[in-house]
């Protein structure tokens, strides 16, 4: 199974012409090609895999159609860049991590964070189960493999006052699996389970921090937002509808979809990556926090601005405005 580790978009975005090679378009279950219905380009930045099972879960059930809209879903996968779609208005809407978000509009990207799907991130940092490293703290010194650019890093070190030397990411594992002394950028509902299938046994350092908690979000270009605020609303409105229904009504559906769609993707491995969702509540938060599924707080958004900005991450003091959008997902994910 080629699972790696998904693109994230960073500021090379900015520089890279996009290239369509590797992505392949996924039509509308049950939806003829003929329609007249208003099309929103939805690119992933991974192949079909339970991270987006909300999003398949609305494909399968037909709540975009009944939000009035076609939604034509591009896969994304090694080779493939969403930001780079977005930015070539080849694609209307992707998604990836606030921080990294902002942090390509700080260098001048047109873009603009329009929803939020996942309260909290699944990106973390594995080691293996012999390695010393219990903490972030223990990263001083060590070699990880991450995807620069990236604002775990200089939030990490300088929050645990560490160093530590990078390998850049090659979307794959096996330099990771030979070699026990490193640690590794990954997906929680991923890459060890792929190890672990594999009978090398890890351990995962979440990001938990008031300071830095990354949301999913569902983010476009700022022309998108501004020409087309109904098929927006629309899509956002009909995805977090089938986040919802996907953690209330169980996973079904997407799951039978994104089998069918990803055939290197086995039925026991998507089991396994539901159960972590689950489990760790990426989508739908803490309830004792307040959080729900689609919740956009305001003050947390400002709080991550803030920090990536004092660590010189963020060098323009754009205003939260510029970033996010409260306008477009529905009223009751919106709070201070």
């Amino acid at each position: 199974m080629n699972i790696g580790c998904r693109l994230k978009l960073t500021i090379a975005v900015l520089f890279v012409v996009f290239g369509a090679a590797g992505c392949r378009p996924v039509p509308t279950d049950g939806v003829k090609a003929a329609t007249t219905l208003p099309h929103v380009i939805y690119h992933t930045d991974w192949l079909p895999q339970g991270e987006l099972s909300g999003d398949y879960q609305s494909l399968a059930k037909g709540f975009y159609r009944d939000a009035g809209i076609e939604v034509k879903i591009v896969e994304g996968g090694a080779g493939a860049d969403a930001g780079r779609a977005i930015l070539a208005e080849i694609a209307d809407v992707s998604v990836a991590n606030s921080d990294d978000i902002m942090v390509a509009i700080d260098n001048h990207a047109p873009l603009l964070i329009v929803g939020a799907y996942m309260e909290h991130t699944p990106q973390s940092v594995m080691v293996h189960a012999e390695s010393s490293i219990r903490t972030f703290a223990d990263l001083d010194g060590k070699t990880v493999i991450a995807s620069f650019g990236v604002g775990w890093i200089p939030f990490v070190q300088s929050k645990f006052h560490v160093q530590f030397n990078i390998i850049p990411m090659n979307y794959g594992l096996a330099q990771f699996m030979a070699d026990p002394k490193l640690s590794q950028q990954c997906f929680a509902t991923n890459e060890p389970i792929y190890v672990n299938m594999k009978g090398v046994k890890t351990r995962t350092l979440f990001f938990s921090d008031d300071d830095f908690s990354p949301y999913r979000v569902y983010f476009c270009k700022k022309s998108y937002a501004r020409d087309h605020p109904a098929q927006l609303r629309a899509f956002l409105a009909a995805s977090i509808r089938g986040w919802r229904d996907f953690v209330k009504n169980g996973p079904e559906p997407a799951k039978s979809l994104l089998l069918k769609l990803n055939p290197d993707l086995s039925e026991a491995f998507l089991t396994r990556s539901l159960e972590v969702m689950k489990l760790g509540r990426f989508v739908e938060g803490d309830p004792q926090k307040g959080e729900f599924v689609g919740k956009m707080s305001r003050a947390r958004f400002e709080r991550t601005r803030l920090t990536l900005q004092r660590l010189g991450i963020l060098k323009n003091h754009l205003p939260l405005e510029s970033m996010v959008s409260f306008d477009y997902a529905p009223a009751d994910c919106v709070v201070q």
